[in-house]
């Protein structure tokens, strides 16, 4: 049986509403308290998206983390407290293709809330390999953390800038 490089799939279930979950996604202000340093958005017409506004299909996005990496790309599609797909890299440094990530939230029977997500069009290669796994184990880590700050209150990124390097899902 061979591995598939080209996609993954996460999950965790998170005891919050289906809206909270969504709108740690979808709005600005929310993404930045468990997610990365700096959200910025903007629709069609160049035109700032609120930090408090959820987010629309169509947006594209600008974001930094505290560990001094940026990433931008276009959000796809919004379902309101239901789904996000949005890019995500491209598949290779030479591609015009796009990674993507779709992130789902589904209501449970107990009162938790299911949040999947799936980045799916990765380059089996060298290359995609590595952007596979990074990808993997930042998602898996950033998942748990959103989970740790709903249900409790806690934060687990590392802030201090002597230590953010080391704390990267893989250095090089």
């Amino acid at each position: 049986m061979s591995y598939n490089w080209t996609t993954f799939k996460k999950q965790v279930f998170i005891n919050a509403s289906v809206e909270d979950v969504f709108n740690a996604w979808a709005v600005p202000n929310e993404i930045i308290k468990w997610f990365i340093a700096k959200a910025d958005y903007q629709n069609g017409d160049t035109q700032k998206r609120s930090a408090t506004s959820q987010i629309q299909s169509g947006d594209l996005y600008q974001w930094e983390w505290h560990q001094d990496l940026e990433a931008s790309g276009q959000v796809h599609e919004v379902t309101p407290n239901k789904r996000i797909v949005f890019t995500f890299g491209k598949k290779s440094p030479e591609s015009e293709e796009d990674v993507l990530v779709t992130v789902e939230v589904d209501a449970e029977p107990d009162g938790y809330t299911k949040l999947s997500l799936t980045q799916e069009n990765m380059q089996d290669s060298p290359y995609g390999h590595r952007y596979h796994l990074s990808c993997n184990l930042g998602w898996s880590f950033f998942m748990t953390n959103l989970k740790g700050l709903l249900e409790h209150g806690v934060d687990l990124r590392e802030f201090n800038p002597d230590r953010v390097d080391a704390a990267r899902a893989i250095t090089v």
